[in-house]
């Protein structure tokens, strides 16, 4: 368990992360900006930039990104279902 105020790094997995196009100019802390998309057999690769400047990869099937494209200077919402967070000084 974490005391309230601990430093933290939040590991996520790429194909954890979905991504919703941005249509009315919406702002916050979960959009970000499509910087790159490289279309790999069944998968596709994004990268995009938080507001905070961090960079973040996203993959997603081939199938889900045909449904819903974006490509690169959309704004996007940055959905995660899964977040593992350990202290910063956690080493294996």
């Amino acid at each position: 368990r974490l005391a309230e105020g601990s430093e933290v790094q939040a590991f996520v997995r790429p194909h954890d992360v979905r991504l919703l196009r941005v249509h009315n100019g919406e702002a916050g802390p979960n959009v970000a900006r499509v910087e790159r998309v490289v279309k790999v057999g069944a998968w596709v690769k994004l990268s995009v930039v938080l507001p905070s400047g961090d960079p973040l990869v996203v993959q997603m099937p081939r199938a889900d990104f045909d449904e819903r494209p974006v490509e690169p200077g959309d704004s996007v919402v940055v959905d995660i279902a899964e977040v593992k967070l350990f202290r910063r000084d956690y080493a294996i």
